[in-house]
């Protein structure tokens, strides 16, 4: 399995064999092909005592990291086990490329938000994949009561907009989501979470009616307004224009 994956190197573990014949192991001999369908070449000779420091566990005797691979191309790998009377190949893993997780997105956008009816259109913008094609996107919602997040749904490429249809009209909720690439049929790496984007379940306010006189004098003019529907949202301004009085826009 994999431990580790960046965009050339990959860390792996393997389960160490079941029986070891009449002599223990005394070493393993990873493989792996150029990434292009070439020929498998032995990378290294690892005795049983064998530890890596910067994989970060303590106990790495079935771990290797290998190195210096090309990101994008589709390696294959397979460990060997020896001991005095010869080594035996193990399963070959692979195809599998060589990429780390997606960088982290940056916020959700929206599109066009309504609350009749009650929806939140929202939008994305695809990372950098890390090297492997993305496979799906993750969007978390919370509950409009600034509730914990869980998963609303999941969009697959190369859709990059959703419309939330499960909202409630006026409340307020987050959004956070994760991409993920597929490295090889066996496993999917994911990003970090985007920052949270919160948006209103609420369309724009209704246009206002005709202002109406109230008093006027040599330099003030008092007007008047019905106050709009607010459309989901609470109005917390009004823009109120006027010409220069010599009839100019």
């Amino acid at each position: 399995e994999v431990v580790v994956s960046t965009r050339t190197t990959m860390v792996f573990r393997w389960r160490r064999p079941e029986s070891q014949g009449l002599t223990p192991i005394t070493n393993y001999e990873p493989y792996r092909d150029d990434g292009m369908g070439g020929d498998y070449a032995k990378v290294d000779d690892l005795p049983t005592s064998y530890s890596e420091p910067t994989t970060g566990v303590s106990v790495v005797d079935n771990e290797y990291k290998y190195t210096g691979l090309v990101t994008g191309r589709r390696y294959n790998f397979f460990v060997s086990s020896c001991n005095k009377r010869g080594c035996k190949s193990g399963e070959v893993f692979g195809p599998i490329i060589a990429a780390a997780p997606p960088d982290m997105p940056i916020p959700l956008r929206v599109i066009t938000t309504s609350s009749s009816p009650p929806l939140i259109h929202l939008t994305w913008t695809a990372p950098d994949n890390g090297g492997a094609p993305i496979s799906k996107t993750e969007i978390e919602r919370d509950d409009g009561h600034a509730g914990f997040f869980s998963l609303l749904t999941t969009v697959f490429p190369p859709n990059t907009t959703y419309m939330d249809e499960s909202v409630e009209a006026g409340l307020t909720y987050r959004y956070r989501f994760r991409v993920y690439n597929r490295p090889s049929d066996q496993h999917e790496l994911p990003s970090e979470y985007s920052y949270v984007s919160t948006f209103v379940a609420a369309g724009v306010p209704s246009r206002p009616d005709m202002p109406v006189l109230v008093a006027n004098s040599k330099t003030q003019i008092e007007i008047r307004w019905e106050k709009p529907s607010s459309n989901g949202a609470d109005i917390y301004q009004f823009i109120v224009r006027r010409d220069d009085g010599l009839g100019s826009p």
